[in-house]
C-alpha cells in the first residue's frame, strides 16, 4: 500500500498556489482585453446612427473610446512598474491634483456646462474629462495609504477625523458643480471603505447626520431633481414626458429579451431613445 508523504503534499499543494499565482497577470490581462472589445462591439452598435447624425462618421464613438482605451495603459504601466511604497507617498499629492481639476472645472472658463451640471473639464481641445471619476480613484488610494500606515492602531475617531473631512471636501467640490448623483456616489464609495477600515455604525450616523441636511436642500432645490425622484417613485407617469427614456428603454430591453434580435439589427438606437451611446446603452447592448 502507497505511504502518504505530508512533505510531499505540501510541497505539491503550494507548487500548485504558486503556479496560479504566476498565472494570475495573464487571465486579468485576458478578461480586461475581452470586456474592452466587447464593449467596442456593442458600443458600435448602438452609436453609429448616433455618430451619423452628428456627421462625424459612423466609427466616431469607438475610436474616441478606443484612444481612451489605449491611453490607460499608461497609468496600469506605472501601476505595474512603480513600487507600493512610491504610490503611497503620491496618493496625498494625487488627490490634491483631483481637486484643483476640480475647482477649475468650477471656476474657470475650461469647465464645461452640460446637462445642467458642471462636470466636464476640457483643456487645449484635449479630450474632455470628468475630474469626479478621478476622484474616485484617488480617494480609494488615498484611504489606503492611510489606512495601512495606521493598520495596528485601534480603531478610533481620531484615526477616521481626516478621512471624513478630506470625503466630505471633495464632496462639496463635486456638489457645487449641480453633479448630485456623482456626489453620492463618490460620498457612498467613501462611506463603505470606512466601514470596512473599522469605522462604527455610531460614528457613521453622526457623519451622515452632518451630511443631510445641506444635501437635502440641495436635492430640492432645483426642479429637475424633484422630477427626477418623482419619475423614479412613479414610472409610469408621464411615459412621453419625464419618463420618456425609461419608458423606451424598458421597451428595448423587452423586445430584444435575452439573447436579442442580432447585432445591428435593434431599431431603439435609430433616434427613438436619447443617449443611447451613453447613459442608456444597456438598453441596446443584446440588440
Amino acid at each position: 500500500m502507497e505511504e502518504y508523504n505530508d512533505y510531499h503534499i505540501n510541497t505539491g499543494s503550494r507548487a500548485a498556489e504558486v503556479s496560479s499565482r504566476d498565472n494570475a497577470p495573464f487571465l486579468f490581462a485576458s478578461v480586461a482585453l475581452l470586456l474592452t472589445i466587447i464593449g467596442l462591439v456593442m458600443l458600435y452598435s448602438a452609436s453609429y446612427n448616433e455618430a451619423l447624425s452628428f456627421e462625424v462618421g459612423h466609427d466616431y464613438f469607438v475610436r474616441r473610446q478606443l484612444i481612451f482605451a489605449l491611453l490607460s495603459l499608461v497609468p496600469i504601466t506605472l501601476v505595474v512598474i512603480l513600487p507600493v511604497s512610491l504610490i503611497r507617498r503620491l496618493s496625498p499629492l494625487l488627490l490634491l491634483a483631483v481637486s484643483f481639476l476640480l475647482v477649475l472645472t468650477l471656476f474657470s472658463s475650461f469647465g464645461q456646462k452640460k446637462f445642467g451640471s458642471r462636470r466636464w473639464l476640457e483643456i487645449a481641445g484635449l479630450p474632455a474629462i470628468q475630474p469626479s471619476e478621478f476622484a474616485k480613484l484617488a480617494i480609494a488610494l488615498f484611504y489606503g495609504a492611510h489606512f495601512s500606515r495606521h493598520g495596528q492602531d485601534e480603531p478610533s475617531a481620531r484615526l477616521f477625523l481626516l478621512p471624513s473631512l478630506v470625503a466630505l471636501v471633495v464632496t462639496a467640490l463635486i456638489l457645487a458643480g449641480r453633479d448630485y448623483s456623482s456626489a453620492l456616489l463618490f460620498l457612498a464609495q467613501c462611506a463603505f471603505t470606512l466601514v470596512a477600515a473599522g469605522l462604527s455604525v455610531r460614528y457613521l450616523l453622526l457623519l451622515f447626520g452632518f451630511i443631510a441636511p445641506p444635501a437635502i436642500v440641495a436635492l430640492f432645490s432645483q426642479g429637475y431633481r424633484i422630477r427626477r425622484i418623482v419619475s423614479f417613485l412613479m414610472p409610469t407617469l408621464d411615459v412621453r414626458g419625464i419618463n420618456y427614456q425609461v419608458s423606451v428603454s424598458l421597451k428595448a430591453i423587452k423586445r430584444g429579451g435575452l439573447l436579442g434580435v442580432g447585432l445591428g439589427n435593434g431599431i431603439y438606437k435609430e433616434g427613438l431613445l436619447p443617449e443611447v451611446h451613453s447613459d442608456f446603452i444597456f438598453a441596446c447592448m443584446p440588440i
